[in-house]
């Protein structure tokens, strides 16, 4: 699992697992690596969980997430629906 820096494209985090762990598993852990200000969090839809949504707004910065398959709202007036 890779932190990159979109502008620089440089790793700027990395979290080595075994297959059986999930993307967002791993991702709180992997965010807590990226020094400095996160404007923007971009990744794929194995992403979309509240625990990696938690995590971002945590940091202040925005999620570039596209909805998982099936996914369903959220609610609440939640920034992903």
């Amino acid at each position: 699992h890779l932190a990159v820096d979109e502008a620089e494209k440089d790793i700027i985090g990395i979290e080595l697992t075994t297959a059986d762990w999930g993307d967002s598993e791993v991702f709180p852990d992997l965010l807590a690596q990226v020094d400095g200000e996160v404007a923007q969090v971009s990744a794929d839809g194995a992403y979309d969980t509240e625990r990696c949504h938690r995590s971002i707004a945590e940091r202040g910065a925005q999620a570039a997430i596209p909805p998982r398959d099936g996914a369903v709202r959220w609610g609440d007036n939640h920034p992903r629906d």
